[in-house]
């Protein structure tokens, strides 16, 4: 009986590392102006592995990428939240479907604007799909948050 709860305590440990270890996530802001900013929450990808991006063409069975930021009446959201990236097409001609994805590493830059010297901060979460070859992992939320100055 001890060992099954060593057992379970070693997969709980583990289970996180399994689900992330192929991306590491980094959030930052640029100020542009007094109210505007540019945050980008950037994936660095592990060789080997894939994030789907957020636009797929309409036969694609990946599930895109999500980048959702809280509600707040002091953040203002400009636009979609762009890519940047080396984007590459996977084909499957067999069953007849295209994804989009990034190997490597990937930018989602969002413009928001905030009240002028209003010290605010930007929480959301970004929901993604991890594959390679062989397997994709189940999605994961990454939450974020960013505070401006």
């Amino acid at each position: 009986m001890k060992s099954y709860r060593i057992l379970f305590m070693l997969l709980i440990l583990l289970l996180p590392e399994k689900l992330t270890g192929q991306i590491k996530w980094t959030f930052s802001s640029e100020k542009k102006t007094d109210s505007l900013f540019e945050i980008h929450l950037t994936a660095d990808i592990e060789k080997g592995w894939h994030l789907y991006s957020q636009w797929q063409p309409p036969e694609a069975i990946a599930e895109p990428a999500a980048i959702i930021f809280e509600k707040s009446p002091s953040v203002q959201l400009h636009g979609h939240t762009r890519e940047m990236g080396i984007r590459e097409t996977y084909e499957n001609r067999e069953l007849g479907i295209k994804s989009f994805q990034y190997s490597s590493r990937v930018d989602f830059v969002q413009l928001i604007s905030v009240g002028r010297h209003q010290k605010t901060t930007v929480n959301g979460v970004i929901s993604f799909m991890l594959c390679d070859d062989k397997e994709c992992l189940p999605t994961i939320m990454q939450k974020f948050s960013l505070q401006l100055l």
